[in-house]
């Protein structure tokens, strides 16, 4: 199975980009993510057994890690905006936050921490076929400063992805809840 930790959206947060979504879709050779997927990942571990899966499981009991605020704003691509392969939509604050949960979850696997490659972003579109790059850097540009809201992060989650021809379809296998904030 493919699976992967992932921080969920708020509703509310993945309707902010229901504009955007819809017109990215008429642009052209790129294929949108379904609103309901919208999702940060953290951990992308591919194609796993289900006995590699218990042991991500069984690593990963709970967290010490507290609750967290994010804000997503503006749009960029891999590798770049004149020559994309993934469109992304960037955050403005929550950032290191999620880093950090990143390398305590690398940590708690026994992987090695190195979150200079690590980019958090929310993967609007990928490329299906060839796209006009000046096109889509503009498209990029008109978002450049957009904001789409915040999410209260009080979650992680194992996600399963199974590929169907619409796109792939996630399930929520374990949930792992943060700690509330004492102030």
């Amino acid at each position: 199975m493919r699976c992967f930790f992932g921080i969920e959206l708020s509703k509310t947060q993945r309707g902010m980009f229901k504009p955007v979504l819809n017109e990215l879709s008429s642009l052209g050779g790129l294929k949108t993510v379904d609103i309901e997927n919208l999702h940060i990942t953290l951990n992308f571990f591919g194609e796993i057994s289900d006995g590699v899966c218990k042991e991500i499981m069984d690593k990963i009991q709970s967290t010490s890690f507290e609750e967290f605020s994010i804000k997503s704003a503006g749009l960029g691509a891999f590798p770049s905006n004149k020559n994309p392969k993934i469109i992304w939509a960037g955050l403005s604050a929550g950032c290191e936050k999620i880093k950090e949960l990143k390398n305590e979850i690398d940590t708690l696997l026994g992987n090695a921490v190195d979150s200079k490659l690590y980019h958090p972003h929310i993967t609007l579109a990928r490329v299906k076929q060839k796209v006009d790059g000046n096109l889509v850097n503009s498209f990029i540009r008109k978002y450049s400063s957009f904001s789409f809201g915040e999410s209260n992060i009080s979650r992680f989650c194992l996600f399963s992805s199974v590929l169907t021809p619409s796109g792939p379809k996630y399930g929520i296998l374990k949930g792992y809840n943060l700690r509330i904030q004492n102030f």
